[in-house]
């Protein structure tokens, strides 16, 4: 994959979309380096994800200097500008 070649082992993608057909295998795909953190579009995050989520981001960008974190959801705006922005403010 694109993340595979670019990023060798050092990249961990965050899928926010709480739809089950948004769901993918993230284990056979990355091998293991994914994490589902999903709520529903159009609706606020619960608090107590959001800031496990900004802490989970942190805590895997600061084990490796190359380490990047790869947000997603399904359009790119709603949930991912949310969790960047919270992530953003919590560090």
């Amino acid at each position: 994959s694109l993340l595979t070649e670019r990023h060798s082992n050092h990249f961990m993608v965050f899928n926010l979309c709480g739809e089950a057909q948004r769901q993918y295998d993230g284990e056979s795909l990355w091998g293991g380096r994914y994490a589902v953190c999903g709520f529903d579009d159009h609706n606020p995050a619960p608090f107590p994800l959001l800031l496990s989520l900004c802490e989970s981001v942190d805590r895997w960008l600061n084990e490796c200097e190359e380490n990047v974190a790869v947000i997603h959801c399904k359009a790119g705006k709603g949930r991912t500008g949310l969790v960047i922005s919270s992530y953003l403010l919590h560090v």
